[in-house]
């Protein structure tokens, strides 16, 4: 691959101008970016995943009345072909990753409370559901669904209920583990995580009270180390927590925020997996509900919703703050970003 070129896939929200799916190529070298296209039209796919050793693109989607998943194989000029879809009468899942270990696709849907275990079939089809995971009560929206490190635990999220819920994984089983439920603060709404690379800390992003909860992890045990605002002491405004990344070098760890419109830097100790401010950045857009870190560290790019707009900084490897921007293009209603 070349490395002075950044190469990915947005997903978008298509209520407005959006079509789809828009591919963009970003050259490091000249600070320019030599595509930015329509790469498939398909009504809101607003959460991506990719699988970089096999170039397919998976895809929470619509089509009418009809939500579900959809793979696609990644062209070489990053248009996309549709593979095939899996459909239900219900409005798309907000959250879709997936193993290759375990051939199994997990996404989470937000409406429907509730997480579809799809199979991998022949390397690319999804599959019809195995397994359908639900959180009940009064009010549960699951917005994520993915599995630890080792692959021995599945983490669901409910925003709605404040808790993590933790499922074991034995050969496509999976056993509900209620004595290792992470239980948060009423109404901070807990969004998504990140595993720190070392497998041995969680981070947690919070979207109602915009905090990150960090944890040490083993082996599906989760222990608070601290709780620390994403936002200046002195804001005021709406709190709206949106994405949260790791730096890859394992030093830093960033996070996105809708009221603010800023990413926050945090540095992570080694030893304890407790977090310090670094700063908070503005986005030069509005919405910022995700961002990608390139693999060598040295870009982050960042998706703004309600402004239309994708933006790219430098990230200063040793204080991993973000120093230059670099570029900006129109894409609409962008919503997620995924690097290839």
């Amino acid at each position: 691959m070349d490395k002075t070129l950044l190469k990915g896939f947005i997903g978008t929200y298509t209520n407005k101008n959006s079509r789809g799916i828009y591919n963009f190529e970003f050259d490091c070298e000249n600070k320019v970016f030599k595509t930015n296209a329509l790469a498939y039209e398909i009504e809101k796919p607003s959460y991506l995943a990719i699988d970089k050793e096999n170039n397919i693109l998976y895809s929470v989607s619509k089509d009418n009345d009809l939500g579900g998943v959809t793979s696609f194989r990644i062209k070489e000029n990053l248009s996309l072909e549709r593979i095939n879809s899996v459909l239900e009468t219900e409005n798309p899942p907000c959250y879709i990753n997936f193993s290759n270990k375990q051939g199994l696709i997990f996404a989470a849907n937000y409406h429907h409370n509730k997480v579809n275990v799809y199979p991998i079939e022949d390397g690319h089809r999804i599959g019809k559901p195995i397994k359908t995971l639900t959180h009940t009560n009064n009010t549960p929206h699951i917005h994520y669904a993915d599995l630890d490190l080792e692959e021995n635990f599945l983490l669901t999220i409910d925003l709605g209920q404040d808790y993590i819920n933790l499922y074991e994984v034995k050969e496509n089983n999976f056993i509900e583990r209620e004595d290792l439920r992470v239980k948060f603060s009423k109404g901070c709404g807990p969004r998504h995580l990140a595993f720190h690379p070392n497998g041995k800390f969680v981070y947690v992003l919070t979207e109602l009270s915009s905090e990150i909860a960090s944890f040490q992890y083993n082996k599906g045990h989760l222990m608070l180390i601290n709780i620390l605002s994403t936002l200046p002491n002195k804001y005021t405004g709406v709190k709206s927590g949106a994405a949260i990344h790791i730096h890859p070098n394992g030093k830093f760890i960033y996070t996105s925020d809708r009221g603010n419109n800023s990413i926050a830097c945090f540095k992570i100790d080694n030893a304890t997996g407790a977090l310090s401010l670094v700063e908070h950045k503005p986005t030069f857009g509005s919405c910022p509900r995700d961002f990608a870190i390139s693999e060598d560290g040295k870009y982050i790019l960042i998706t703004n919703q309600d402004s239309s707009s994708l933006v790219i900084f430098e990230i200063s490897e040793d204080t991993g703050r973000l120093i230059n921007h670099v570029g900006s293009i129109e894409v609409p209603s962008p919503v997620c970003i995924k690097l290839i």
